[in-house]
């Protein structure tokens, strides 16, 4: 895309962290901005090129169940202040597990005029990089040169995808990648 044309970018960033056995965090960060001056109906006014949204969630999910045990939000940037008050929504998704059915959870508690658009749309690209964080979890080489068993449900990845469908090239592989696990070391440290 030309630099001159651009009018609008829209980044997502999520990142996850081991915070303790069985535990990560994970933050998303959802950032608008708009490269040309804008009338914005909300407000009924021009706005200046610059930031619109700044949204970070913060969520502590237990593993291997992904399990919500805290979460948080903070509207840094929003185009009006009313925004700042679909923020506290997020509490409520503590408890919940981030497996089949959350998309459709999330968009019943978080959805239409009971929250934000653009923080439901972060939770539900954080839901998918909560499973690759626990994956890293689960395969990040310790310093002995083991890594975890990957001790999770595995209906949490059964037809999340076209490899992993069920009847597919890696479905009946789940419990053999469990046990293979337990033996695996790194190469540097099988000396």
């Amino acid at each position: 895309m030309k630099g001159d044309n651009l009018i609008h970018e829209r980044r997502i960033t999520i990142k996850t962290q081991e915070t303790g056995e069985n535990r990560i965090r994970i933050e998303g960060t959802l950032t608008d901005e708009r490269f040309c001056h804008s009338f914005l109906y909300s407000i009924m006014n021009f706005i200046k090129p610059g930031r619109v949204h700044r949204i970070i969630v913060m969520m502590e999910l237990t593993l291997p169940d992904l399990m919500i045990e805290k979460a948080e939000a903070k509207m840094q940037t929003v185009p009006v202040e009313m925004c700042r008050e679909a923020g506290d929504v997020v509490t409520q998704l503590i408890g919940l597990r981030m497996t089949r059915g959350f998309t459709n959870r999330i968009r019943e508690i978080m959805g239409g005029r009971k929250g934000c658009l653009h923080m439901t749309n972060l939770i539900l690209s954080m839901s998918a990089a909560a499973m690759q964080g626990s994956y890293a979890y689960y395969t990040r080489v310790r310093e002995d040169g083991r890594i975890k068993s990957p001790d999770f449900d595995g209906s949490i990845i059964l037809n999340s995808c076209h490899i992993w469908r069920e009847g597919g090239p890696f479905a009946s592989r789940l419990e053999e990648m469990k046990k293979a696990a337990r033996n695996v070391r790194s190469p540097q440290h099988s000396e």
